[in-house]
């Protein structure tokens, strides 16, 4: 038979993908069982991890305080400016805020 890698996942409730680099604690791990020919099934226990945050806001005209027609885009530390440029080339991009391991 073979290894499985475990963990929990519910989106609806904020509970996302604990191994999405944006917001995944480095030392993250699944739980890992093996199932074999002698050993078919395994009874376990899966934790649900750290709920996701919300970051809401939004870009205003520092001169008029209007709304502005701009993208706000946070990208994770590890990704490089020019690369997040390249996917995100328009013009109304006003800031890239970068996620800080504590």
């Amino acid at each position: 038979m073979r290894a499985y890698k475990l963990y929990s996942q519910k989106d609806e409730d904020g509970y996302l993908n604990p191994f999405n680099s944006f917001y995944a604690e480095p030392e993250s791990r699944a739980l890992k069982v093996h199932l074999t020919d002698k050993h078919r099934s395994v009874t376990v226990r899966v934790k649900m991890g750290d709920k996701a945050g919300v970051v809401a806001g939004q870009v205003i005209d520092a001169d008029s305080g209007a709304a502005a027609k701009a993208l706000l885009v946070f990208v994770d530390q590890e990704i490089k400016m020019e690369m997040a440029i390249k996917y995100w080339p328009m013009a109304s991009i006003a800031y890239f805020c970068h996620r800080e391991r504590i």
